[in-house]
């Protein structure tokens, strides 16, 4: 599907299956949130975010579990960062400058 095949590449680095993906696939973003809104030491935010494609829980590009691994559960922090890498605008000025151009992932 033309719609689902940027998204679920952008966030685990390509697909999932090797392949493009089916008619009426689907991409959920869940957000889990501990009981009360508990913060880390420090202040810090302890929620988490999965991505499921397909009835499937997939390792997002960029996030790592403890043991440094790219892992189903995304910290929120880790997220955020990604998502604010993955912004278009963030983008285009990565295009606009040259020293940020050479320190890009894509």
């Amino acid at each position: 599907d033309t719609s689902v095949a940027p998204l679920i590449g952008l966030l685990t680095g390509g697909m999932p299956d090797g392949r493009w993906p089916p008619y009426a696939s689907q991409i959920l973003i869940e957000l889990w949130s501990p009981a009360g809104g508990e913060k880390e030491r420090g202040g810090g935010d302890r929620s988490l975010v999965r991505v499921i494609y397909n009835g499937r829980p997939v390792r997002v590009a960029g996030c790592t579990g403890a043991d440094g691994q790219a892992s189903e559960w995304c910290p929120f922090p880790q997220w955020e960062r990604l998502a604010t890498e993955s912004n278009p605008e963030a983008v285009k000025a990565m295009c606009r400058d040259e020293a940020a151009h050479d320190d890009a992932k894509f």
